[in-house]
């Protein structure tokens, strides 16, 4: 008696004919995969390191709460189109003081940060004070003068909570000329201030 295999019957023309499969072999074996790795390594390796400036000494001259950090500028800033008449912008610096500070005297190693060097050319212009808080005390006053605890520039009277006061600046100091802040008529119990002063940088090139 003989035995007949059939053979498996064939998919229609109409039905799709799964292609087989395909094996990818790497190439080069564990060299190109080291290879491979070394981009992501070296873009690693290359991360700057980031290393935060120190905090400044602690200052009775402080900045305004919620101050927020500037654009600094080198030379001096000039607006205006080359064909008109060109304006140089007005600088100020502007400092705060209350009780806690208590009386302190510019420039020394106990108050850091109260004393300010003047570049060439440097126009002292006027000051401008608000104080939000009253001051108690003896005669409270913020200084500013061309000697350490002096008041050549301007003799500031802190007493009275009100609108922004305005005085000019007494006196023009020469190039390099260094300015301290100082606080007289402590200890305090309460108040605040804000000073600024207004000056122009030193002279600007037209734009051309």
């Amino acid at each position: 008696m003989s035995t007949t295999t059939e053979a498996p019957p064939r998919k229609r023309n109409s039905e799709p004919v799964e292609p087989p499969p395909v094996h990818h072999h790497a190439k080069g074996g564990a060299s190109e995969a080291k290879a491979n790795e070394a981009p992501a390594a070296a873009a690693t390796a290359a991360a700057p390191v980031v290393t935060p400036f120190a905090n400044p000494p602690a200052s009775p001259v402080a900045s305004p709460t919620g101050a927020r950090k500037a654009v600094h500028f080198a030379g001096p800033v000039v607006s205006g189109h080359k064909t008109y008449l060109q304006g140089q912008a007005v600088l100020c610096m502007r400092f705060d003081v209350d009780k806690s500070t208590g009386n302190f005297t510019g420039g020394t190693a106990a108050a850091p940060g109260t004393s300010f060097l003047l570049d060439t050319g440097v126009i002292l212009w006027k000051t401008i004070t608000s104080v939000t808080q009253a001051f108690d005390g003896t005669t409270p006053k913020v200084n500013i003068g061309t000697t350490s605890g002096g008041s050549e520039i301007a003799s500031i009277a802190l007493g009275t909570a009100g609108a922004p006061a305005e005085a000019a600046a007494l006196a023009a100091p020469t190039a390099g000329t260094t300015l301290y802040v100082s606080l007289t008529g402590g200890p305090f119990t309460t108040g605040h201030a804000s000073v600024v002063l207004l000056f122009i940088g030193p002279a600007a090139l037209p734009w051309n």
